[in-house]
């Protein structure tokens, strides 16, 4: 038995390849925590500009 195991070994792998891909496609488009808090640093300063103005 030389491939004992191969094709199946083949295709967890293929099949891991394929939902990493699924993954990062979906966290592609997320904004991490640090990004929120700087828009919302930049959304309070433009209103704190606003009200001056």
């Amino acid at each position: 038995m030389q491939q004992s195991g191969t094709i199946s070994h083949q295709k967890a792998i293929e099949k891991a390849h394929s939902e990493y891909e699924i993954y990062k496609e979906k966290m592609k488009n997320r904004i991490t925590q640090v990004e929120k808090d700087f828009i919302k640093q930049i959304e309070n300063q433009t209103k704190d500009l606003q009200k001056k103005g």
